[in-house]
C-alpha cells in the first residue's frame, strides 16, 4: 500500500552478535493502466534472497523510515536449492 514506510533496513545477526546479512529496501510504486482503470502496485526493491545456516539461531531487526503510519508484512521462506 502507498502508506507503507518508504524504506526498510533489515539486519540479521547471529547469536554471538555477528552480522549475517544487512539490506536496505526502498518502496517503489508502478502505475498499472488497464485501459478501463488505473491503479498503483507497490514493491520493496532490494536483495531479497540470501543464505543462512539452518543450525544457528538468529535475531532479525527491522528499522522503518519515512511514513511510519503504514504497515509492513515480511515473510521468511525456506528455498529448496536442489537444482
Amino acid at each position: 500500500m502507498g502508506d507503507s514506510p518508504e524504506m526498510l533496513n533489515l539486519e540479521i545477526m547471529s547469536e554471538d552478535g555477528y552480522q549475517i546479512f544487512e539490506q536496505e529496501f526502498y518502496l517503489e510504486k508502478s502505475l498499472v493502466d488497464t485501459g478501463i482503470s488505473k491503479y498503483y502496485t507497490w514493491e520493496y526493491i532490494g536483495e531479497k534472497f540470501f543464505t543462512v545456516s539452518e543450525r544457528d539461531n538468529y535475531e532479525i531487526v527491522i528499522n522503518r523510515e519515512g511514513n511510519l503510519n503504514g504497515s509492513v508484512s515480511i515473510s521468511i521462506e525456506k528455498l529448496d536449492r536442489s537444482i
